[in-house]
């Protein structure tokens, strides 16, 4: 009774076969008394046949040949230490690029650059703006100055800080994917929720408020834009709203961003003129 081999290698099947097939035995008496051996692991049908024909052509090596294309394991040291220069000589290279350059599959390169060398692409910081010594001494001058007064004035000098900007408004905001969320049950039906764009028409407003709440709102005509002309008219409107409101016009702080027409010599002149 043959007994059962449960670890067998490929070379050692492929010389059964050789044996076998110079003792005369066709691939498919081959394969069935292999089979009796090696169980599951035996090679299959095809596979004998294919070496028999091998054989009959003359082989005598048992070991696959070499083949054209890209190894089975590609992380090689060799591989790594050259994807890692390509990386830190160009910190922006994609990954595509590499997997051109060096021959190897998208997939397995992924697993080099995160797993084995550790790279993580990531965005830089954003900041608004590049700010020199300078610039950072005037805030810094700025901030002391605001706390100096907070100091001597108390929560007054807070309630005279009136702060403006502008945005645009949409005619109509189309509701976002997360804010059409929803609780439900397993045994909920499946809701569909179809993409809406941006409508084109929009207005741009113009908000004051302070410590109180919103002083004014202003919309601005269609066709115009935020000139130095178009923001001195706001600040009359504005000039009315904090006399409406029982505010102290003379102890209003105006604090708004930089923008040309914010700074426009004739908007300072009626700054002065407001005091």
């Amino acid at each position: 009774m043959a007994r059962m081999l449960l670890s067998s290698t490929c070379e050692e099947q492929r010389s059964v076969v050789r044996y076998l097939w110079a003792k005369g035995h066709s691939p498919s008496e081959i394969h069935r008394d292999m089979h009796g051996v090696y169980g599951d692991d035996c090679l299959d049908r095809s596979n004998v046949s294919r070496w028999c024909a091998f054989f009959q052509e003359g082989r005598v090596n048992l070991s696959d040949l070499p083949r054209s294309g890209r190894p089975v394991t590609v992380s090689t040291p060799q591989n790594d230490r050259a994807i890692e220069a390509a990386i830190l000589k160009d910190w922006r290279v994609h990954l595509q690029t590499l997997s051109q350059t060096f021959n190897i599959s998208y997939g397995a390169l992924y697993d080099i650059v995160n797993d084995t060398l550790k790279f993580r692409k990531v965005s830089a910081r954003w900041v608004p703006k590049n700010l020199t010594g300078n610039h950072k001494g005037q805030r810094m001058m700025t901030s002391l100055d605001h706390l100096t007064r907070y100091a001597a004035e108390g929560h007054d000098f807070l309630k005279g800080i009136v702060t403006g900007d502008e945005s645009w408004v949409y005619h109509n905001t189309p509701e976002t994917m997360r804010a059409s969320m929803e609780w439900k049950h397993v045994r909920s039906p499946v809701k569909k929720k179809f993409k809406v764009t941006q409508p084109a028409r929009k207005v741009l407003v113009t908000v004051f408020w302070d410590m109180f709440g919103v002083l004014l709102v202003d919309f601005a005509e269609h066709g115009t834009t935020v000139n130095a002309a178009a923001y001195i008219k706001t600040l009359f409107k504005l000039r009315r709203a904090l006399r409406d409101k029982c505010r102290n016009i003379n102890g209003v702080k105006l604090l708004h961003d930089n923008a040309r027409p914010h700074v426009a010599a004739p908007v300072r002149e009626k700054f002065a003129k407001f005091g």
